[in-house]
């Protein structure tokens, strides 16, 4: 899963549009630089690849949401919920 996968699914269940615009990674990272933030852009910009189907399978578990629908579900609470556009 990419880091756009996760922000397009997320703003889709959201109803808002994911827009992501293609900018070089190395225009980025002269950004973050150049605002002391180098140490910070390379945990976000870092690869993270996590396998569970090795739990799963030594667990016997079959996850109840796929990652898509997951992340739609939590996007989709997270805007109904108080927590977002509530008034004082």
């Amino acid at each position: 899963m990419s880091t756009p996968f996760l922000l397009r699914q997320l703003a889709a269940g959201m109803g808002r549009p994911g827009w992501l615009w293609p900018v070089p990674v190395a225009v980025l990272e002269a950004g973050a630089g150049l605002v002391g933030k180098r140490d910070l852009w390379q945990k976000f910009a870092g690869d993270l690849t996590l396998d569970c189907d090795p739990v799963c399978e030594q667990l016997d578990w079959v996850p109840p949401y796929s990652p898509k629908a997951g992340l739609k579900e939590t996007a989709t609470w997270f805007t109904n919920s108080n927590s977002v556009g509530a008034k004082g």
